[in-house]
């Protein structure tokens, strides 16, 4: 039984040479990755920021809020 695949070339598999013409880019335009991971402006940095430390202030209140009721149940208990 004979493979009818093409043999690849054992350093690179994905080489621009071995890739089909047809699925080959035509050009490498604006990618989605470069603006997806764009630094955010200032104003909005800061915002960002604002709402990290304020997520965190209520996050750690209420955790210590859980902490402190769960060792006032053991001592009453």
């Amino acid at each position: 039984m004979t493979s009818k695949q093409p043999t690849f070339k054992q350093t690179t598999i994905f080489d621009w040479d071995s890739e089909p013409a047809e699925e080959r880019p035509s050009a490498f335009e604006h990618s989605t990755y470069s603006s997806a991971y764009a630094p955010l402006p200032r104003k909005q940095r800061r915002k960002a920021i604002n709402a990290f430390a304020i997520f965190m202030v209520v996050g750690s209140l209420g955790l210590g809020a859980a902490v402190m009721y769960g060792f006032a149940s053991l001592i009453r208990g």
